[in-house]
This record gives structure tokens, sequence and C-alpha cells, in this order.
């Protein structure tokens, strides 16, 4: 339950901290390649929108930018607690059989 609640947070933090650190640093990237680059991590659910919904469509108007915005956060969200969850699955410290205890001692050093 912990690792569950912990990849929730993960899944809301990890897409947050990096648009609040990669935003601001993407206005010093004077290459057009790497500044598409930096948006890939969080904004690849518009990518892959855009090869499935033509260009033309009411999509992509602007009294639909609120359901785009919440389709974005949906997507990185549920992507990002999957990837945490499986993250702290791999490095949890359970193994997976437990140690045997020693045998009894003799009956002469139970007296």
């Amino acid at each position: 339950m912990k690792r569950l609640a912990l990849s929730l947070f993960g899944g809301f933090a990890i897409p947050f901290l990096y648009t609040i650190i990669a935003g601001p640093l993407s206005r010093y990237i004077e290459s057009p390649i790497l500044h598409r680059l930096v948006y890939y991590p969080v904004r690849w659910p518009i990518l892959i929108l855009y090869r499935f919904i033509p260009f033309d469509s009411t999509l992509f108007r602007d009294q639909n930018l609120p359901a785009l915005f919440i389709l974005i956060v949906a997507c990185d969200v549920i992507l990002y607690t999957i990837l945490t969850y499986f993250l702290l699955r791999g490095f949890s410290k359970r193994k997976g059989k437990p140690i045997d205890a020693p045998p009894n001692p003799p009956l002469f050093v139970q007296q």
C-alpha cells in the first residue's frame, strides 16, 4: 500500500518538477531539435493525438484547450505512476524465500 501511495505521488511530482525545471531552461536552447526533445517527456500525448486526429479537427481549437490540458495531465500521471511503481518494486528489498531457522539443539543441550 505504501508503494502504491508513493508511486501515485511520483506520478504527480515527476511531470510537475520536470515542467518547472525544463520550461524556463528551454528558453535558452537555440537548437530547434533540442527544444523539441525537451518537451517530449511531458507532451507525448499530443504527439500521439496528432497521429490519430487530423490537424483541422475541432479538438485543437481554443475552446477545447482545457480538455486537452486535462488529457495531457491524466496521461502523464498514469505513465509516471506506472513507471514509479515498477521502479519502487525493483528496488524493494523483499526476498523470494525466507531464511530457514536453525535446527533444534540436541536433547542433552536443552537439559
